[in-house]
């Protein structure tokens, strides 16, 4: 029981820093914030997140979007750590389509049984609105690592 309430105040605690950071990233000129919740199709778990996006150099193209996943289960909480580049297609002036990719960590914290931290390689394609203060998206992505994983997530960039 202890280890349990343990384990979520740690996730908690992380969840807290990251939008503390997101929020402080997101003042900054060229800097926007964005949250996502989604659905990990092999592990059936719902998660939340966040991340903060930045163009890469001068480019309007390259982007740079570190970003924290976690998600609660009854037999394991994970969190998922990436650094994700990825590359705008100029397709429509209103629409955002890309492909990208980012090394990951992901950390599963056991409720029973033993923890376990994997490293892997995130492939992602997204889609979402060029235009406006609040812009939504939607992505899809492959975690490759000792055992792969696909996962879809909607959200908001501001």
């Amino acid at each position: 029981m202890f280890v349990q309430r343990k384990a979520r105040g740690w996730f908690v605690s992380t969840l807290a820093i990251a939008g503390v950071l997101l929020g402080a990233a997101s003042a900054r000129a060229g800097v926007d914030g964005d949250v996502r919740g989604g659905f990990n199709a092999d592990t059936e778990d719902a998660f939340v997140g966040g991340g903060v996006l930045t163009n890469l150099g001068s480019t309007t193209r390259w982007f740079f979007n570190p970003n924290a996943e976690v998600a609660f289960s009854d037999d394991r909480d994970q969190l998922q750590l990436s650094g994700d580049v990825h590359y705008d297609f100029n397709v429509s002036p209103s629409m955002s389509y890309w492909l990208g990719a980012g090394p990951t960590l992901v950390h599963r914290d056991a409720n029973r049984g033993s923890d376990d931290t994997d490293l892997g390689v995130n492939l992602l394609a997204g889609v979402g609105a060029r235009s406006g203060n609040v812009r939504p998206f939607a992505q899809g992505k492959v975690v490759l690592k000792d055992d792969s994983e696909a996962a879809v997530a909607v959200g908001i960039r501001f």
